[in-house]
């Protein structure tokens, strides 16, 4: 059995070899209800109105387990993205903002924002297709 890691590796070299074209991820109308943080009640970090760096053009799927806590980064610096690795505590960087806490509530495939412009964070919302997140460069 691969480890999370490998899993992770090989998802995204997928991805990298398609074409971004072929890669447009559409939300379905009944998912964009449904955009459930548990853990929203108790932080305000998905609340901070800054975007963060656009890391890539495309979202992440991964398979969350039920009670285990996710830290999404929510500036674009992180290395183990769509995840937090503490980035944004660089003080020569002076990023405002921080990761958003997300716990899951049941064992499911969970897609996260990578462009770091979702309005429902840490999910993707579709902004990923936006021209202008198209048009940008990427920053990592």
């Amino acid at each position: 059995m691969l480890s999370v890691r490998s899993r992770i590796g090989l998802v995204t070299r997928a991805f990298s070899m398609r074409s971004a074209a072929a890669c447009k991820f559409r939300l379905p109308e009944e998912a964009k209800k449904e955009f459930n943080n548990p853990a929203a009640k108790y932080t305000t970090a998905q609340d901070i109105p800054e975007k963060g760096t656009i890391y890539d053009k495309k979202p992440f799927m991964i398979e969350v387990k039920k009670g285990k806590t996710y830290m999404w980064c929510a500036c674009g610096r992180s290395r183990k993205q769509p995840l937090c690795d503490g980035s944004h505590r660089n003080p020569f960087l002076r990023i405002k903002q921080r990761p958003v806490k997300f716990v899951a509530d049941e064992d499911k495939e969970v897609w996260f924002c990578m462009c770091k412009q979702t309005d429902h964070r840490p999910f993707c919302d579709g902004s990923h297709q936006h021209p202008d997140v198209q048009a940008a460069v990427r920053g990592h």
